[in-house]
C-alpha cells in the first residue's frame, strides 16, 4: 500500500485525453462493433469472403473490448465492496438503500446513514493513466454533519467541500443526488451527538483496508 497526498481529481492530460477517448469508444464504438460483427457474421456465412477474413478480426476485437470494460468495473465495484463490506459489518454504517449511490461503473459511491448522521464516500481518482484501465488509487473519506464545510447540488452533481487545502472537495454524479443532497440538508439540522469520530475512523480502517488489499489509498494531509 502507499499513501498518497495529492488532489484526487487533478487528472493528468494524457488521462483526461484518454478517459474521453474511452468514453467515446464504450458510447459509439461497442454498439459500431456489434452491428458490424453481426453483419460480418451474416455475410461470412453465406460464403462472402471479405466477411470471412474480417470476421474473426471485427470479434477479437469486440469481445477483448467487452472484457476489459468488464474488467475495470469489477475491479472498480470490488474495491468499494471491501469497504462498505467491513463498515456495515460493525455497524459504524448503516444507510437506507435510497440513500446509497454507485456509479454505473463502479467509479465512486456516496451513502448517508440518517439514524447516525454520517456521510461516506468512495472514490477513484484521476491521479494517472494507469488507473483508467488498472483502477488502484482510491480516496475513502467519511464525515459526520460538523466536519465538512458545505455541500452544493448542480444538477445530479453533488460536491462536499471538504475543509481540507489540499482535497477542498469530492464530486459524486448520480441520479439520487437531489434527494440525497436534500437528506443531507435535513441532517445538518438535527442535534447529532457522536459518541465516536466517524472521519477518524473510517481513515483509520481505510489505512488497514488498503494494505491488506494492495490498494493506493489518496489522504489529506490534514486528517
Amino acid at each position: 500500500m502507499t499513501i498518497k497526498n495529492i488532489n484526487p481529481y487533478s487528472g493528468t492530460f494524457a488521462y483526461k485525453l484518454s478517459s474521453v477517448f474511452f468514453g467515446m469508444y464504450v458510447l459509439f464504438g461497442i454498439p459500431y462493433l456489434i452491428f458490424e460483427t453481426y453483419f460480418l457474421y451474416i455475410f461470412s456465412s453465406e460464403g462472402h469472403k471479405d466477411s470471412v477474413f474480417w470476421f474473426p478480426i471485427y470479434f477479437s476485437v469486440l469481445l477483448i473490448s467487452i472484457l476489459t470494460i468488464l474488467y475495470v468495473t469489477y475491479k472498480q465495484r470490488k474495491h468499494i465492496a471491501l469497504y462498505l463490506n467491513h463498515f456495515k459489518k460493525v455497524e459504524a454504517f448503516s444507510p437506507l438503500k435510497s440513500c446509497e449511490c454507485n456509479t454505473l461503473f463502479g467509479t465512486n459511491y456516496a451513502g448517508l446513514d440518517i439514524d447516525k448522521g454520517v456521510l461516506l464516500i468512495i472514490a477513484h481518482t484521476e491521479s494517472g493513466l494507469r488507473n483508467l484501465l488498472a483502477p488502484k488509487d482510491i480516496v475513502v473519506m467519511g464525515f459526520d454533519v460538523n466536519s465538512f464545510k458545505s455541500a452544493e447540488l448542480s444538477g445530479q452533481k453533488l460536491t462536499i467541500y471538504t475543509g481540507k487545502p489540499d482535497i477542498p472537495f469530492l464530486v459524486i454524479s448520480h441520479r439520487k443526488m437531489p434527494a440525497l443532497f436534500e437528506s443531507l440538508s435535513a441532517m445538518r439540522n438535527r442535534p447529532y451527538v457522536y459518541d465516536n469520530s466517524f472521519p477518524g475512523y473510517v481513515n483509520h480502517c481505510a489505512k488497514r483496508i488498503a494494505d491488506e488489499n494492495n490498494l493506493n489509498l489518496v489522504m489529506s494531509r490534514f486528517n
